[in-house]
């Protein structure tokens, strides 16, 4: 094989892992942006003091990893009310795998739960969150509108089933549309108390991305690097690159 047909080749390759590749992250450095890049909060709880997704605390802890209250937090206290508090994700185009980290302030009798969610339309219709429960319904479809689950934290919603500290998850999501965070609590009894929960780090592998300004593709320092490997490798291969060029 010459070298203009190992170029065209490779570069086919170079184009297609690129895609498969790009990264993009949002870290919450300042959540008050967030709805003007085309994030939505909705909090469908039946109880008007649940409070709504805000900028880290960072006497409560620190973010996961830059400015320590860099990160995305709610704290709602609740006895036996619905908690029913969604973070809906722009439409970054189609989504392979989403990655975050999470936690919660570890005190004592105060319990959390969190679903990821993804709508295929991309609609963020975000349902009722009383027809049905994660555990009747796993697709969540009658109670969550246009969105399904694809992944609970703590569903038993125990005492002790939600991270203390920043732990990482991924959610294969596969598809094109909108991912969400939802922060749901559907039962209790007197000492149930719905606590706090935080959210830091956000990666998305995509396919094709459109993403707003402030979420950052970082792949593509290293796509550069690639293809100068590439070219080297073709140059190496073939003493003769130039004249085959030419």
């Amino acid at each position: 094989m010459n070298a203009i047909k190992k170029l065209i080749l490779l570069s086919g390759i170079i184009a297609s892992l690129s895609l498969q590749a790009q990264q993009v992250i949002e870290n919450f450095d300042n959540v008050s942006t967030l709805p003007s890049n085309g994030w939505v909060f909705d909090n469908r709880s039946n109880m008007p003091t649940a409070t709504t997704w805000a900028q880290g605390d960072a006497t409560a802890f620190s973010a996961q990893s830059g400015v320590a209250n860099s990160y995305i937090i709610n704290d709602t206290s609740t006895g036996v009310n619905l908690v029913c508090n969604w973070l809906i994700m722009p439409n970054i185009g189609f989504v392979d795998q989403l990655s975050f980290f999470t936690r919660s302030q570890g005190l004592q009798n105060e319990v959390t739960r969190l679903l990821v969610m993804y709508s295929p339309t991309g609609a963020i219709n975000t349902g009722d969150c009383t027809s049905s429960t994660p555990d009747k319904s796993p697709q969540g479809v009658s109670a969550f509108g246009d969105f399904q689950t694809v992944l609970t934290i703590n569903n038993s919603q125990s005492a002790s089933g939600y991270p203390q500290d920043w732990t990482q998850f991924t959610a294969n999501i596969n598809g094109s549309g909108r991912v969400a965070f939802l922060y749901f609590m559907d039962t209790g009894s007197p000492d149930f108390n719905a606590g706090t929960i935080a959210i830091d780090t956000i990666t998305a592998n995509t396919i094709s991305a459109s993403a707003p300004q402030n979420v950052p593709a970082i792949s593509f320092y290293g796509f550069l690097m690639l293809v100068f490997l590439v070219l080297f490798w073709v140059y190496i291969s073939d003493n003769k690159f130039g004249e085959r060029i030419s």
